[in-house]
């Protein structure tokens, strides 16, 4: 009785040791190393590369080595990662600053003009066209909420001396005129315009 109970036990604790190597040779290194590498941005080549070289490694050294690169990923991917996400903000700072330049010569070119609702603005940087849009839809665009105005007085009481700086040269150098309406196919009013330069009134 006694020794069918000792070999019971023997073999509860053979079973047990062999799924605990197992999980530490086998499945945790790797489900770890995949959890670590997500600190590096999206689309970093580490993500790879680190995954890649993990079954390069020897087995039994895979614990030793994930261990190891655990203080690798947390500096340098926490770091791309601030930085990535520094930039996503900048990219959208400007693209937003670059967005209230552009209204801003539309609508004064509209106001300046007397434009009608049928009629087209276009705002240029330099001779390259930036943007055709027709005048009722920027005037559509411009009838805000008294929420989406309240959000916009305080963006703009908030916005840093660096970006008003740069708000106003983007707008100092861009010019802003009202036409008539322009197919795709380049005819004004219905006439070709035969590379003509459409009339318009400009800001400056």
């Amino acid at each position: 009785m006694m020794t069918t109970l000792l070999e019971t036990v023997a073999s509860w604790h053979g079973l047990a040791a062999f799924l605990v190597a197992v999980a530490i040779f086998g499945f945790f290194p790797g489900f770890l190393l995949r959890l670590l590498v997500r600190l590096y941005p999206a689309g970093d080549a580490r993500r790879r590369e680190l995954t890649a070289e993990l079954y390069a490694v020897p087995r039994l050294l895979r614990p030793f080595w994930v261990a190891e690169q655990f203080e690798t990923v947390l500096y340098e991917g926490t770091g791309l990662r601030y930085r990535a996400r520094r930039a996503r903000v900048l990219a959208k700072h400007l693209a937003a600053d670059g967005l209230a330049a552009l209204d801003h010569q539309a609508r004064r070119a509209i106001a300046e003009a007397g434009a009608h609702d049928d009629e087209m603005v276009f705002v240029e940087l330099g001779a390259t066209t930036l943007i055709a849009q027709r005048v009722g839809d920027v005037r559509r665009r411009t009838r805000r909420s008294p929420a989406e105005r309240l959000r916009g007085v305080v963006r703009r009481a908030t916005v840093s001396p660096r970006r008003r700086r740069y708000i106003r040269e983007l707008r100092s150098r861009m010019t802003a005129r009202v036409g008539p309406a322009v197919s795709l196919l380049g005819e004004v009013a219905g006439e070709p315009t035969h590379g003509r330069r459409l009339p318009g009134v400009r800001t400056r």
